[in-house]
């Protein structure tokens, strides 16, 4: 029997006569994603093609082409027109392939999804003319399904409104009709849809677990002892997100009691608060931001280095210690902040490395180290700024990069690695250095001398 002739069997059995035909249209849903699991969206070209086969066999009907916008989580919908050769067929499955390229060029061998899908035949009925005056008796069938013991014996062409096949076929609390993906017009449908006995045993098959034959399932593992019956396809991602969970947006900062506008100031996070200090701008207040009670604290200016910008700022875990920039003039100053007390304390210029601005900073978790920036030159010397004794020490300049600002810098846990910047007379660089934490921690001596 071919989908044609099933639908035409249903049709007849809600009216007669009945002047109008099947639908002759399907409903493709499907997601297309790269092989990280990214998205593919926007215009894409399509092409579907219905076969006699699940694998090879002959084509039924021409190429069937157009053009798919996908959505911004890479889903599509094709409407597609079934060719008379797919209804006339005894079964026939289509293939999809949508233009998975990253700048869109035409679909090629390589689109082709995967698998073949089945087309599945649906129950249908046309309301005719004489539709609302046709006997009752069509239907007698249909009202003695009241227990499942009736059910059990009644004949193969009895129908089963969806709420029954699923209490008849389905686990208890999976409702296998309403979630599978290619079923057609059926997934849209009220849960008074009419499936035959016949239909609903093929629908849900006789394995026991509630799924239909070609239905698609995932599974954490492979192999997986519990999908007896099913064959292995291929890798995908999915990403799964917790109904807690609140999605990516952007939620403004307050200002009221933010510091002054300003730019090239420097930020630091605690572990609770962003500390904003310095920068171009008409006030020297820098802030202490709560993200969590969105408010703003002002930071002390008592005991405060200058005010400067392009200056560098590091947080110790305890403190916010800032150094150099550029205040009226290259500085080789630096202050450390404590956020608990609102209280600063400068830094040592004995040994620190010159003036400068531009320059990189990291904090190690002993120590800060200044390297590279500018004065009237740019450098490629620095310092390692010890605060436990508020000491310097010069960073070598044997094998050093060449001198450079507009540079970064990151500690990875046992080096500094700088890389890229510019550099007077030269312009951008791609080069850099490493240099690793082998110095040597200054400690205090007292000379004695016996009497």
């Amino acid at each position: 029997m071919t989908p044609a002739d099933v639908l035409n069997q249903i049709a007849s059995r809600a009216a007669r006569p009945c002047p109008a035909a099947p639908p002759d249209t399907v409903n493709i849903h499907a997601q297309l994603v790269d092989s990280g699991g990214q998205a593919i969206t926007g215009f894409r070209d399509y092409v579907v093609r219905f076969f006699d086969a699940e694998s090879g066999g002959a084509q039924l009907g021409p190429d069937i082409t157009g053009t798919a916008n996908l959505s911004v989580d890479g889903l599509f919908n094709l409407s597609v027109t079934l060719p008379p050769q797919v209804l006339d067929s005894a079964a026939a499955w289509y293939e999809v392939a949508v233009d998975s390229d990253t700048l869109p060029n035409g679909v090629d061998a390589n689109d082709l999804f995967p698998q073949r899908v089945r087309v599945q035949s649906v129950p249908f009925a046309l309301q005719a003319a004489e539709a609302l005056s046709a006997p009752t008796e069509s239907f007698s069938a249909y009202d003695d399904l009241t227990a499942e013991a009736k059910l059990d014996n009644d004949a193969d062409d009895d129908l089963l409104t969806r709420q029954q096949a699923d209490g008849r076929y389905a686990p208890a609390g999976f409702s296998a009709y309403g979630n599978l993906i290619d079923e057609g017009a059926l997934d849209n449908d009220a849960d008074g849809d009419l499936l035959t006995r016949q239909q609903a045993d093929a629908r849900y098959g006789s394995g026991g677990d509630g799924v239909p034959s070609t239905a698609i399932v995932l599974s954490e593992t492979n192999p997986n002892a519990n999908l007896t019956g099913y064959t292995y396809l291929a890798e995908t991602v999915l990403e799964v997100r917790d109904a807690s969970m609140t999605p990516s947006v952007w939620t403004a900062t307050t200002t009221t009691g933010a510091p002054a506008a300003r730019q090239v100031h420097t930020a630091v996070w605690t572990g609770t608060e962003m500390i904003v200090w310095g920068g171009n701008g008409v006030s020297i207040v820098g802030g202490r931001y709560d993200a969590a009670a969105d408010t703003w604290t002002p930071v002390t200016t008592a005991g405060a280095p200058t005010h400067r910008a392009y200056h560098t700022a590091v947080w110790t875990g305890a403190e916010m210690i800032v150094w150099g920039g550029h205040d009226s003039t290259y500085t080789d100053t630096g202050g450390r902040y404590d956020p608990v007390t609102d209280s600063w304390e400068g830094t040592a210029t004995a040994g620190a490395p010159t003036p400068r601005q531009l320059h990189t900073a990291v904090w190690t978790g002993d120590e800060m180290v200044i390297w590279g920036g500018s004065d009237s030159n740019t450098l490629n010397t620095g310092g390692h700024y010890h605060p436990a004794q508020d000491h310097w020490v010069s960073v070598t300049t044997a094998d050093a990069p060449t001198p450079r600002n507009y540079h970064r810098a990151v500690w990875t846990g046992d080096e500094m690695v700088i890389w890229g910047g510019f550099a007077s007379g030269v312009g951008h660089l791609n080069t850099g250095g490493r240099i690793s934490a082998d110095w040597s921690v200054p400690t205090t001596l007292y000379l004695f001398r016996k009497d």
